[in-house]
């Protein structure tokens, strides 16, 4: 995601092999941590511990711990892999529900939307709440504004515009 806050989906999907290795690096780093991922993930059905990749390596019994590591590394890489991507989707479907409440409104669509950890204008300030949950703002009453926002993972994908006033 950008540093601006601006959602774009493709993007955060094209580099989430990024991520998620950098994710996995940072979690595999002492043998302990190694044991408790191989212990607590090894039985996750997203842990793929049957083509695990040791890379080419070949180990000796004095290098286990370096075995280990290896093999902590797949199982925590494969898992990461499996919620991020399920993480991805569900923003997807997050956007999908935010355009459609966009289209029903006849808003035009004019920059991007954002993604923010929580409720971009407080939740409880919104006009109503679609049957998912997705939370309108339709009476300007954001400093004449207006806005959609849909909770996904913890998250908000939401879309702020200013309406067109109209002629009396």
């Amino acid at each position: 995601m950008p540093d601006d806050g601006k959602l774009d989906v493709d993007a955060l999907e094209d580099n989430l092999c990024e991520y998620v290795d950098s994710a996995t690096d940072s979690v595999c780093i002492y043998y302990h941590d190694c044991e408790d991922i191989i212990s607590r993930y090894e039985t996750d059905s997203n842990a793929d511990t049957d083509s695990a990749d040791d890379m080419g390596q070949t180990f000796k019994p004095s290098e286990y711990r370096e075995a280990m590591t290896a093999y902590a590394y797949w199982i925590a890489r494969s898992v990461i892999d499996a919620n991020a991507h399920e993480i991805v989707g569900e923003i997807r479907e997050a956007v999908d529900e935010l355009e459609s409440e966009l289209a029903e409104l006849n808003v035009d669509v004019v920059g991007e939307y954002r993604i923010s950890r929580d409720c971009p204008h407080g939740w409880s300030a919104h006009d109503r709440e679609n049957g998912n949950g997705a939370c309108l703002w339709v009476s300007r009453q954001l400093d004449g504004c207006n806005a959609v926002a849909v909770p996904v993972a913890g998250m908000w994908v939401s879309y702020t515009w200013e309406p067109a006033l109209v002629a009396s």
